[in-house]
């Protein structure tokens, strides 16, 4: 009996480590194909909405959250410029095309001071979160900063509803898409400065 114990737990837990490879290996399947998705975005178009708004769906598939977002940096300020999720809550009216200064939100300034990113597996224990009337449904938090030759020029943020929905491993996944974000920018940047010399030139 204690033989037949053993072979059925060696069973099982060659069963767990299958499913536990298995699903690696899925995720890791699901991230290469959102990320080539979200390279394709970059160089198809010079329109940083579209890029930004197809960057957000990718980030969607593989990362755990409620609502999405890509806010960029004006001034001292940090502008929220697109979204996805927020209609789901019932609170898009309340956030579209917010801005905020940065200097009143811990996390953002650490991101723009150190290019790394930042997790808030649960807002009511992290010391740094603000919290905001009305918004109290922000119960967990990652984003990445979105650096355009070493300067941070916006973040890319996925909030959720519950404590915990957020990790190390959806940090380097952010990371990844910010570089597309970034990549984006800079290319719709550097196209408008070039229409705008040669309409001088004119």
């Amino acid at each position: 009996d204690a033989q037949l114990v053993f072979t059925i737990a060696d069973q099982v837990a060659v069963a767990i480590e299958n499913a536990r490879l298995f699903k690696a290996e899925r995720e890791q399947r699901e991230l290469a194909e959102a990320l080539e998705k979200a390279a394709a975005a970059v160089g198809s178009t010079l329109d940083p909405d579209q890029v930004l708004d197809r960057i957000l769906e990718q980030v969607e598939r593989v990362v755990v959250g409620d609502a999405f977002n890509v806010m960029l940096i004006e001034d001292t300020n940090a502008r929220l410029v697109r979204w996805r999720g927020y209609e789901h809550l019932g609170v898009e009216e309340q956030i579209a095309r917010s801005t905020v200064s940065i200097a009143k939100y811990p996390n953002l300034v650490k991101m723009v001071q150190s290019g790394e990113p930042v997790v808030v597996p649960d807002t009511d224990t992290d010391p740094n979160w603000v919290s905001l009337e009305g918004q109290e449904w922000r119960r967990s938090y990652v984003a990445a900063p979105i650096r355009v030759k070493g300067l941070t020029v916006g973040f890319l943020n996925v909030v959720g509803t519950h404590p915990g929905q957020c990790g190390s491993a959806d940090a380097r996944r952010l990371e990844a898409f910010a570089s597309h974000a970034a990549s984006a920018i800079e290319n719709a940047r550097l196209y408008e400065a070039e229409q705008r010399r040669r309409q001088e030139a004119e």
